[in-house]
């Protein structure tokens, strides 16, 4: 890894996730009234053309004929489930709350770039791990009243997201030698089309929609319904933050190790801390700030032993 694409890679992830947080707010003043398929679907679309202009200006249309479509595939599969589990938690919980759990992601992903990408795991680190690990039973708190009134399982939903994505950012670098960036954003958002398309075809009709009180089941059951005028620019918003997303977040990870671009991730977390104080008016409660800043410094001393393993011993 070069200097200069280690500049690119933090340019690249720190815009993917400024555009995530924007998305994520968005998602959250759209769910109550729409359906969570029929809204990635929309945004889908909208990255699927913002992405092919990129392919068209940045390369040519024989990039799409790729070798390791499985990979690929598997890929945008945990994406789409990624983004699935994270946004039917998002309904429920707050923006800092669901942030927070999702941002064990980076301690998986160094856990799994030394698993998959044959690096070792020292005891040190293992036992940052530990630590990331009780910041995130800290945020969660099973037995606080706080817990008690949202639907437990809902708390699962952010940090099986984070295994689904920390499985796909690792494999976008073993595949990104052979395969652009541009290229991967295309299928992922290919994909999200299809998946959504079946949703909508399934259960878009609503039939299932009095099937649970459950605010997050209701968003994964609602209808289908034509868009109000005023939600248009929201919805165009979407396609382009998904667009730009896709691209820089796969970039990221294709220009620098893992290890090397998931510390910077954690911009997200003040991120939606000011996102959830401006717009819906809360913040994280003592517990969960704890929990969250003990997941920082878990997830930012393993990036920095593993930084030291890289370095040449003399």
């Amino acid at each position: 890894m070069t200097q200069h694409s280690a500049k690119l890679a933090v340019t690249f992830v720190l815009t993917a996730w400024i555009c995530i947080s924007l998305n994520d707010v968005v998602m959250k003043l759209l769910s109550t009234s729409y359906a969570l398929h029929q809204l990635v679907l929309t945004r889908s679309i909208g990255g699927l053309l913002l992405t092919l202009l990129i392919i068209q200006f940045g390369g040519s249309w024989s990039l799409l004929k790729i070798d390791n479509k499985l990979l690929v595939l598997y890929r945008c599969l945990l994406m789409v489930t990624a983004n699935l589990f994270y946004f039917t938690a998002l309904v429920i919980l707050p923006l800092a709350d669901a942030t927070a759990l999702f941002f064990v992601a980076p301690i998986f992903i160094s856990i799994l770039s030394n698993v998959i990408l044959k690096e070792t795991i020292g005891k040190r680190r293992i036992f940052a791990i530990v630590i990331g690990l009780v910041g995130l039973m800290i945020v969660m708190r099973p037995l606080s009243d706080a817990t008690k009134s949202v639907h437990f399982a809902t708390y699962f939903l952010p940090v099986a997201a984070a295994l689904c994505y920390a499985l796909a950012q690792v494999t976008a670098r073993k595949i990104g030698a052979t395969t652009k960036a541009s290229v991967m954003a295309f299928y992922l958002h290919l994909t999200f089309i299809l998946v959504s398309i079946v949703f909508g075809l399934i259960i878009g009709d609503g039939r299932y929609e009095s099937f649970s009180s459950n605010p997050s089941l209701v968003f994964l059951f609602r209808h289908w319904e034509w868009p109000l005028y005023q939600d248009w620019p929201l919805l165009i918003f979407l396609g382009a933050l998904a667009g730009a997303v896709a691209y820089c977040i796969t970039q990221a990870y294709v220009l620098a190790e893992a290890s090397f671009v998931a510390p910077f991730e954690y911009i997200a977390v003040p991120l939606a801390t000011f996102w959830g104080l401006l717009i819906f008016k809360s913040l994280p409660d003592f517990g969960t700030g704890l929990g969250i800043i003990i997941i920082i410094f878990s997830g930012l001393y393993i990036y920095r032993r593993e930084q030291l393993n890289l370095k040449p011993r003399n």
